[in-house]
């Protein structure tokens, strides 16, 4: 964030993780312009719960790449804190497999890599 004490704030909102910012960032993404929807999502990303996860499908395919990234960066999130596990979001994870995004496609390499150390 380029607001003087953006980054606490995000740093306290992806501790709390308040519903309340995250229908607020979802009603953003619905209703802004491209740059504030841009920035909703990445807010989601850290603030984001497993009930989120659906929301994955909707920005993969919204036609920014940018949103498009942010969002499989949400999912990695949500996987990452261990808010869902791997294999119940493997149909996300295999429709972004094959997404025409680059950056989306990489991430998932990146997802299935940490994973398999975890794994082992």
């Amino acid at each position: 964030s380029s607001h003087p004490g953006g980054e606490l704030a995000r740093s306290v909102l992806r501790l709390i993780k308040p519903r309340v910012a995250v229908e607020r960032s979802l009603s953003i993404y619905r209703d802004r312009t491209l740059p504030a929807r841009r920035g909703a999502v990445e807010l989601l990303r850290s603030i984001a719960g497993a009930e989120d996860v659906p929301m994955v499908r909707v920005f993969l395919d919204d036609p920014d790449e940018e949103i498009e990234a942010w969002g499989i960066g949400l999912l990695d999130q949500v996987i990452g804190d261990e808010l869902v596990a791997r294999k119940d979001v493997e149909p996300l994870l295999e429709y972004a497999r094959t997404h025409s995004n680059p950056h989306v496609r990489a991430k998932v390499d990146f997802i299935e890599k940490v994973d398999f150390v975890e794994e082992e």
